[in-house]
């Protein structure tokens, strides 16, 4: 139909408003060719992949939980559905449409179970150019009671970190649900990854990596035969997050494990200031080790980090996955079972004041009693 045409079947005021109500908008549109549409919507076909869908549902619930929480909603296909619930810990997307509010449908979304260890909740996978609250990828968690501490654990770490003036990621409560299903008190949660690096410091196209292993240091100096830096052992360890324009540079982490490798130490120093931001480093192992996480790097584990690079700033950690926070008795801990933050953070007084400036930006900030 013509723009005319459907100008002529627009309505440009609902006659079910209340007085005194927002005037709002529909449009009718009615299919006026000759030989009525027959395909489904979209009608494009990628070769080798399954079609895509738009789910329609009628008889949906008011969005809004309760509390007036933020509402997310699945729809799928009951065969789509099956395929997730037979499968609990595979991570094959199926179809959806995701529904936000009562005023965002988000159609050809991939959405998948959050599988692994103690897992539990669901990804949406959305079209790049149809993303939702700044980001394309949202994992909706449970929020059971066998959660309960870990949730509480997340909130802490996040509000410490932001009230010390460091990135962290973000988690709030909401509702959701599949279809028609009553909703259910879950945790939406952003890490701290690529849009949390492009909201904080204004970069449109981060570079962000996350540590892969949990006993090697992906800031470890890892040769091939003749004597240069092995990319492949890098690629393997700092797993590059997608960028707008996909490259395989890793020139950046060449750039900090060159760096803390620098044997002469009248030079250490300098340089690793020029490539590291202390205060953030300082803060992710200060933080952790304040509060007994073990599982992060500097202490039992390599991993449990995000590493973001900017091309022209310095690298800074940022904490990811604190579910051993609060586990043990606060006290001042030093990263020192792993060489690279061991000789940077506890064997150079620079940077020991660094250390001990962020935890008294804690104590004397956040964690001053009420």
């Amino acid at each position: 139909m013509t723009p005319a045409a459907l100008d002529a079947l627009a309505e440009l005021a609902d006659p079910r408003r209340l007085p005194r109500e927002i005037p709002s908008l529909y449009r009718r549109t009615l299919d006026g060719a000759a030989s009525p549409a027959q395909c489904r919507y979209p009608s494009r076909i990628v070769p080798k992949r399954s079609a895509s869908e738009c789910l329609i549902c009628w008889g949906l619930p008011p969005s809004k939980g309760d509390g007036g929480l933020p509402t997310y909603r699945a729809l799928l296909t009951q065969a789509n559905a099956a395929l997730l619930d037979g499968a609990p810990l595979s991570r094959e997307p199926v179809c959806s449409t995701c529904v936000y509010e009562n005023y965002r449908t988000i159609y050809d979304a991939k959405f998948r179970n959050h599988s692994g260890i103690s897992r539990k909740g669901f990804w949406f996978m959305l079209p790049r150019n149809d993303m939702l609250l700044g980001t394309d990828q949202i994992l909706i968690q449970c929020n059971d009671d066998s959660l309960a501490d870990e949730v509480q654990r997340y909130n802490f770490t996040a509000w410490l970190f932001l009230n010390i003036g460091q990135p962290c990621f973000l988690m709030r409560p909401v509702a959701f649900a599949r279809n028609t299903a009553a909703l259910e008190l879950r945790i939406d949660y952003l890490e701290a990854s690529r849009e949390v690096c492009s909201a904080w410091f204004g970069d449109g196209d981060p570079e962000v990596y996350k540590n892969q292993d949990w006993y090697t240091d992906a800031f470890g100096t890892y040769t091939n035969a003749s004597g240069g830096l092995k990319k492949s052992v890098y690629e393997g360890l700092s797993r590059k997050r997608a960028v707008d324009h996909p490259n395989d540079d890793y020139s950046q982490v060449f750039k900090i494990a060159t760096t803390v490798a620098t044997a002469d130490p009248s030079q250490y120093v300098a340089r690793v200031k020029a490539v590291v931001d202390l205060r953030s480093w300082a803060s992710y192992f200060g933080m952790a080790g304040l509060f007994g996480d073990w599982d992060h790097y500097g202490y039992s584990e390599m991993h449990n980090y995000y590493l973001y690079m900017p091309p022209f700033g310095k690298a800074r950690l940022l904490m990811h996955d604190p579910d051993f926070m609060l586990t043990d008795t606060p006290g001042v801990r030093w990263p020192s079972q792993r060489p690279v933050p061991n000789r940077m953070i506890v064997n150079t007084p620079t940077f020991q004041r660094t250390y001990w400036s962020a935890l008294k930006d804690a104590a004397a900030g956040p964690l001053l009693p009420a």
